[in-house]
């Protein structure tokens, strides 16, 4: 699915707040998904075996805990997606919801990856030298637009549900 200009858009997902975006998702609002077993167990497969795009060996902290991290900063893809390396972390361990555009755009696709994206960003995109996420914009482009829907979207249930106001947010310890 290379599109037309050879312009490669990836579609963010599970990129959380931190100092530099403190209105981004909070995932302590999605938490506790009722998953079924199986159907989570083929997620965190696909999330795991996606193409790391760049990885760097730095610090993260759990945004539930505060805790430090050693599984490195980074993103990975599949092609269509791009995610943050610590989004399976916080599916495996917390179980939290994924939003349904990716779910269900993963389920239509049979968990297979966009090989020809994948190939496309090798062979266009240097991940060693910058950030894929601030890469090239006439080869490629960040759409966080769906995930800023949905986290708003997330954020307007927890304010109505009174849950926004007893979460507040957890820095590195």
């Amino acid at each position: 699915m290379v599109l037309p200009k050879e312009k490669l858009i990836l579609i963010e997902l599970g990129f959380w707040y931190d100092k530099d975006q403190p209105l981004g998702m909070d995932p302590k609002l999605i938490l506790n998904y009722p998953w079924d077993n199986s159907l989570k167990k083929k997620f965190i497969q696909y999330l795991n075996e996606a193409e790391v795009l760049a990885e760097f060996m730095l610090y993260t902290w759990c945004r539930i805990t505060g805790a430090t991290m050693n599984i490195g900063i980074g993103e990975m893809t599949d092609g269509i997606y791009i995610w943050p390396l610590d989004l399976v972390y916080y599916l495996d361990r917390y179980n939290i919801e994924l939003p349904e555009y990716f779910t269900r755009s993963v389920i239509d696709r049979d968990f297979k990856y966009d090989e020809a994206n994948i190939k496309f960003f090798k062979e266009e995109i240097d991940p060693w030298s910058i950030d894929p996420i601030d890469a090239d914009p006439n080869k490629y482009i960040v759409n966080s637009e769906p995930w800023k829907k949905w986290s708003e979207e997330k954020r307007e249930i927890a304010k109505q549900s009174g849950l926004l106001q007893t979460i507040k947010p957890v820095w590195m310890k």
